[in-house]
């Protein structure tokens, strides 16, 4: 991870960070010539730990393809396409119930 940083607010850990930077192709064409567009702040809710909340500020890149002009976000191990909770928090919830 690049430009990690934590911090407490609220009772809330709060953990910023932004992902190393991969080769990235088009989803859309396969092409490897793809730019950085921007950059989104992504909220995501992890559970992490289990007395006290935790919200992941990710920082995802968005990349334009140059072929094709489509633009993507970077793959990340975090979230699924499109959801605001970690893929461990499903997890942990999913084992309570069990």
């Amino acid at each position: 991870m690049e430009d990690f940083s934590s911090y407490s607010k609220d009772g809330i850990l709060y953990h910023d960070f932004t992902l190393k930077r991969r080769e990235t192709s088009c989803p859309n064409c396969g092409s490897y010539s793809c730019n950085i567009k921007e950059y989104k702040v992504r909220k995501i809710k992890h559970s992490a730990y289990n007395q006290r909340n935790c919200v992941l500020l990710y920082h995802a890149r968005r990349f334009v393809c140059k072929d094709c002009g489509r633009t993507f976000y970077e793959p990340n191990p975090f979230v699924a396409t499109e959801h605001s909770i970690s893929k461990l928090t499903i997890i942990n919830v999913l084992n309570e119930i069990i």
